[in-house]
């Protein structure tokens, strides 16, 4: 399930339509309760640190990458250095 429509839905409740034992339908509504509510907003800041999270992690991945490239090309110099007459 999409986070944005589990937190509409605990936030604003949901109604769909039923059907009665003669086929008539009607609306059933059910509303948000006080703890649907709040549980939503704890999702929403979650999610929110969810992506900070992953957003740095992203930028640590591509610093160490960075990092490895710059050591692998240094080795390569010190060695080729190291061999010449």
């Amino acid at each position: 399930m999409d986070i944005n429509i589990l937190v509409q839905r605990l936030q604003h409740g949901e109604s769909f339509q039923a059907y009665n034992s003669e086929g008539e339908s009607y609306q059933v509504n059910h509303p948000p309760s006080h703890l649907s509510i709040n549980a939503a907003k704890v999702i929403v800041a979650l999610n929110s640190q969810v992506e900070q999270l992953s957003a740095s992690m992203l930028s640590i991945q591509n610093q160490l990458n960075e990092l490895s490239d710059e050591y692998e090309s240094f080795k390569k110099n010190k060695t080729t250095s190291t061999t010449s007459p």
